[in-house]
């Protein structure tokens, strides 16, 4: 079923430490298109009720979930400012 995730992620960006505080759907391929409408839609609001929150991640299978995965989606954003 799907899930939310608020994590502070640990990584490494051209030899500097960096983290960052992430929330993150795990909304996966076989849940019920119910739950993941629910929860999609009620993301918004949990993220603005929070203080401090980065960076926002959606993942739909394992692969996702993995460190490097999630550490190269930070990179790219990061380096996109």
């Amino acid at each position: 079923d799907c899930r939310y995730c608020v994590y502070d992620f640990e990584y490494e960006m051209q030899g500097i430490k960096k983290n960052r505080v992430i929330f993150l759907l795990w909304s996966p391929e076989g849940s019920k298109v119910k739950s993941k409408m629910i929860y999609a839609s009620s993301q918004e609001g949990c993220v603005n009720a929070m203080e401090g929150i980065q960076r926002q991640l959606q993942s739909c299978d394992d692969d996702e979930m993995k460190f490097d995965y999630i550490a190269n989606q930070l990179k790219q954003h990061t380096a996109s400012y």
